[in-house]
């Protein structure tokens, strides 16, 4: 840009471009770099990014459609979550999870675990899904939460060989009368990491007993 400019000229525009730099959204940069890259680095490279990508694009996903990938935004279109975010709660359940950090879990099982997982929540809590502005499910708090949870429901349902929808909500089912995710509700004050943190353990407190110790002992 600067070749053959005047020094006067080349130090005016050096000042113009870094005296009115705008930062670019994050989210933005994310799926900039998926296009921009081969789908399997991407895949090897940024697991979660690529998972996020695609359930923004699965029409079987709940989240299909419906997440910013930056830019301008669409008039009418109601997103969930942004790239960014989409991809931060993915990678905590990936690293939490045994059988998704598992080397002979394939990509594409492991999209199909964590797009059972939350089909099984948005089925699960509907009312609050479908109303997801006024209430914490899907923002900050709970979606992080949730997004921790993820590994725990996964996890069992692995093991008791039902990892679909139907069989990951036997698991969260009992969830729906324990939790009230409006404002005012379970999570009321709860903010940040921590807040996160100490929401997911209330939500893991209410989940099924996964071995009844009693009945174990009895037999012993």
């Amino acid at each position: 840009m600067t070749i053959g400019v005047p020094r006067k000229e080349e130090a005016s525009l050096f000042r113009d471009i870094n005296a009115s730099q705008v930062k670019m959204n994050t989210s933005h940069l994310d799926h900039l770099d998926f296009r921009l890259r081969p789908t399997e680095d991407v895949k090897k490279e940024d697991t979660a990014l690529w998972l996020a990508e695609e359930l923004s694009e699965d029409d079987e996903s709940p989240f299909y459609d419906q997440v910013y990938k930056g830019g301008k935004k669409a008039k009418a279109t109601i997103y969930l979550q942004s790239v960014r975010t989409l991809k931060g709660a993915i990678q905590t359940t990936l690293s939490e999870s045994e059988y998704l950090k598992d080397v002979e879990t394939s990509y594409q099982k492991k999209y199909k675990l964590i797009r059972n997982y939350w089909q099984t929540v948005k089925t699960t809590f509907d009312t609050d899904w479908s109303d997801a502005k006024h209430t914490l499910l899907l923002s900050g708090v709970g979606f992080f939460a949730l997004s921790q949870l993820a590994s725990s429901i996964i996890d069992r349902s692995i093991r008791t060989g039902d990892p679909s929808v139907a069989g990951m909500k036997t698991i969260l089912l009992p969830l729906k009368k324990k939790i009230d995710w409006r404002p005012n509700g379970t999570f009321s004050g709860f903010g940040g990491k921590g807040g996160a943190s100490k929401a997911y353990e209330i939500l893991k407190s209410h989940l099924p007993k996964e071995v009844q110790l009693k009945e174990v002992l009895k037999k012993i």
